[in-house]
Formats: C-alpha cells, sequence, structure tokens
C-alpha cells in the first residue's frame, strides 16, 4: 500500500504547496478577498486530506484485481496523508519569512481587521482590535517557535488521520474492475468477459 500512498501524497503535496503559495499571494488581493481566502484554507486544507485518501484508495484498487478492505485502503490513505505533509513543510521555512517582513504584518493587520468589518462590528472596536493585532505582533506572539511546532504536529495528525480516513472510505466506494472468464470444458481455453 506504499506506492498507492506515494502517488497520491505527491499528488497531495503539490495542491498543498500549491494552497499555501495562493494563501500567501492572497494578502496582495483586496482585503475582504484576502480575508476570505484566508478563512476558507482550513476548511479547504481538511478536505485536502479527505481527497488524498480517496485518491490513494483509488491507486490501490485500480493497481490490483482483489477486493481490498477498508483497513489497507486506509493504510495507504495514511501514507498519502504523511508523504503530503512531510512535502507541504517544504513551504514552512518560505511561508515563515514572508510573514515575518513588515509589509507582510501589516497588510495581515488590514485582512484581519477586514473580517471584524465584515461581521459588522462598530468602528470602536476595530480600532480596539487593531490595536490588539499590532500589540501581538510586536510580542513576537505569532511567530512562536513553540506555537508553529505545536501547529505542523496537529496538521501531521490531522492529515495522516483524514487520509486514512479518506483510504478507508475509498475502499468500501471503490471497486475492483471485476473480470469474468469463461473456460470450454471440451478443449480448457479461457475466455476474459468484460
Amino acid at each position: 500500500m506504499f506506492k498507492p500512498g506515494l502517488k497520491a501524497g505527491i499528488v497531495g503535496g503539490i495542491v498543498t504547496l500549491l494552497l499555501a503559495a495562493l494563501v500567501l499571494a492572497a494578502f496582495s488581493f483586496p482585503a475582504r478577498t484576502a480575508a476570505i481566502l484566508s478563512c476558507l484554507s482550513t476548511p479547504i486544507s481538511l478536505l485536502l486530506g479527505l481527497v488524498i485518501g480517496l485518491l490513494a484508495a483509488r491507486f490501490a484498487t485500480a493497481a490490483t484485481q482483489e477486493k481490498l478492505t477498508a483497513g489497507k485502503t486506509a493504510l495507504a490513505g495514511l501514507w498519502a496523508g504523511l508523504i503530503s505533509s512531510l512535502i507541504g513543510f517544504v513551504s514552512l521555512p518560505f511561508s515563515m519569512a514572508v510573514q515575518n517582513s513588515a509589509q507582510y504584518k501589516a497588510r495581515m493587520v488590514e485582512v484581519q481587521l477586514e473580517v471584524s468589518r465584515m461581521m459588522g462590528l462598530p468602528e470602536s472596536q476595530i480600532e480596539m482590535a487593531r490595536a490588539q493585532i499590532i500589540a501581538a505582533q510586536k510580542s513576537g506572539m505569532a511567530s512562536n517557535p513553540w506555537l508553529i511546532v505545536v501547529g505542523a504536529v496537529v496538521g501531521l495528525v490531522l492529515s495522516i488521520g483524514l487520509g486514512a480516513g479518506g483510504g478507508a472510505l475509498g475502499g468500501l466506494i471503490f471497486k475492483p474492475k471485476t473480470s469474468r472468464k469463461l473456460t470450454c470444458e471440451n478443449c480448457h481455453a479461457s475466455y476474459e468477459l468484460g
């Protein structure tokens, strides 16, 4: 189950890198668009973990004629989730470098405040939120290495779990292509039927 998991994990890792690049690039979009994309990045990442597991199950069932159990396809999904996460970690140093730039931090304040505006908060509360966001940036709370490590571990566990879950689900959904054989009783010739 490693090879199907590896193939699905590579596909998932590439999509994860593209999603990370899109989220970073989103901060150059208008504030409302950037806020929406930023908020949607987490659910999309979770859905991606499940889809990677389904893809691993699809690759696993396509590689064999036998009916695979959900446990076997879950193993392929587990590998896919692990590999996808490890590939996604490649973007972490680049993302951190961009997020620590002064221009990005200033833009991040506006994007976070746009979420407050979208929720309809009054301007006085938005200004208080601005002060809190800037104070948190200055204290370095957002770039705390322990928070980054904890986030990476939680992301890894979620990716593995969702990949395995997607793989198990895919084992139930995807069936191997069945072929029937017709054998002549006299000459023992075999013919495969669609």
